[in-house]
């Protein structure tokens, strides 16, 4: 039995000396991690390799773009003209106007303006949520690219253009039902005119102007009619 526990013996040491071997064998052309190598002592150095952040390069600018400058409000007469431009929520009145010049309104938003005194025209022009009283206009009072923006005729205007505009409201005062503008359209929505009610004590009465119009084609002609909803 004493044999059988030898050669036991001898065979596990020969297997033991055999991962040994291998073990020694495998550690060869290793690098030997020393003690302030293991992770636990790196104090200073972090594992983390940072991500490196490409810088944002500006836009680049369209050729022939530019900012959008914010002129400051002016009112000015140039030849025979005022220019009453780039106000904002402000009170403005128009003085010392004469019946053979005109008045261009601009870029005005927010505002009130008043033209007490009889011009031979007015344009407004790309104004917004503004009001505008005038008195007398020997010609014509021109609206166009303006949106949200009331138009008063206090006494005597023949003739209102509205063209590419929205959400227009022409009052016509009394004194000027004496004659009433004409009023030509183009390229609006939500344009109502309104007028004196039928008494003193009515209220005014405000008429929409058509937006939809029908055109029928018959003996080599058109008719266009606008569309009634009833």
């Amino acid at each position: 039995s004493g044999g059988g526990g030898g050669g036991g013996g001898g065979g596990m040491a020969a297997v033991f000396a055999e991962i040994q071997r291998k073990k020694d064998k495998a550690a060869v052309g290793l690098k030997r991690v020393t003690k302030d190598m293991k992770t636990k002592n790196m104090k200073d150095k972090s594992s983390v390799v940072p991500a490196v952040v490409p810088k944002k390069k500006p836009a680049a600018k369209k050729w022939g773009q530019s900012e959008a400058k914010v002129k400051p409000p002016s009112l000015a007469l140039r030849q025979g003209t005022w220019f009453c431009e780039n106000y904002k929520d402000e009170m403005v009145e128009i003085e010392n106007v004469k019946m053979k010049q005109n008045v261009y309104i601009y870029n005005c938003n927010g505002c009130t303006i008043q033209i007490p005194d009889k011009v031979k025209s007015i344009q407004l022009d790309k104004c917004t949520k503004s009001r505008i009283f005038f008195k007398n206009v020997v010609s014509t009072f021109e609206v166009v690219n303006c949106t949200r923006t009331q138009v008063t005729v206090q006494e005597y205007c023949p003739t209102l253009t509205v063209d590419k505009s929205s959400g227009i409201q022409i009052w016509v005062l009394e004194p000027a039902m004496a004659v009433p503008p004409q009023v030509y359209t183009s390229r609006v929505t939500e344009l109502n005119i309104v007028i004196p009610g039928k008494s003193k004590e009515d209220d005014p009465i405000e008429l929409p102007v058509a937006e939809q119009f029908v055109t029928t084609i018959a003996n080599g002609a058109v008719t266009t009619t606008p569309v009634k909803h009833e």
